[in-house]
């Protein structure tokens, strides 16, 4: 279940981003929707790296929000609460 998850956000991620990108906007959410479709792929043939892949994007994820929002908490959430919640 975690794997199909992984799956439909990266592709809403990717293909959001797409059209980000398209409007002049940020790659982040490209290359993190990537990165949660492969590690979705990854996790369905029961391939251990598939975590490295999610975990790759979470710390990716975690630098741009750091780059972006600062120390500021409440610029954290919208950026950084879902890839903390399927972290946990």
């Amino acid at each position: 279940m975690f794997a199909t998850v992984l799956l439909l956000l990266g592709i809403a991620l990717a293909a959001g981003g797409g059209w980000l990108v398209a409007l002049g906007g940020n790659w982040y959410y490209v290359l993190a929707g990537i990165g949660l479709v492969i590690s979705a792929v990854l996790i369905f043939l029961k391939r251990t790296s598939g975590a490295a892949w999610f975990t790759l994007v979470f710390i990716g994820t975690l630098i741009w929000t750091i780059y972006e929002s600062g120390l500021d908490y409440w610029r954290w959430v919208p950026r950084f609460a879902l890839m903390l919640i399927l972290g946990i």
